[in-house]
């Protein structure tokens, strides 16, 4: 994903409701495991995978992190992750087909 400007996503229950986004950060968190058949990743340590998680928690609202009617966190599809998700779907169901 791109970071910056007018990127749109949808909810994939709910296709005609889209959100234009602008302003914003992206950031990769696939990480290779494997290539060619041979382990590439270094697993961190319990330290370090606990001091990003308490990182990455304190960007969430507060409306996220109460425990008394906590706000639903929703993830929206871009076109090109909807696309992929389809793609996934019909070559999963071409393979029961054969």
């Amino acid at each position: 994903v791109p970071g910056g400007n007018n990127y749109v996503i949808f909810d994939p229950s709910f296709t005609w409701k889209r959100k234009k986004l602008s302003n914003f950060r992206a950031e990769c968190i696939r990480k290779p495991i494997f290539q060619k058949g041979e382990c590439v990743y270094a697993c961190p340590d319990i330290r370090t995978i606990q001091a990003y998680c308490r990182q990455q928690v304190r960007t969430l609202g507060d409306e996220l992190l109460r425990f008394e009617n906590p706000h639903a966190y929703y993830v929206d599809l871009s076109d090109e992750l909807w696309q992929l998700r389809i793609n996934l779907i019909e070559d999963y169901r071409m393979d029961e087909i054969e």
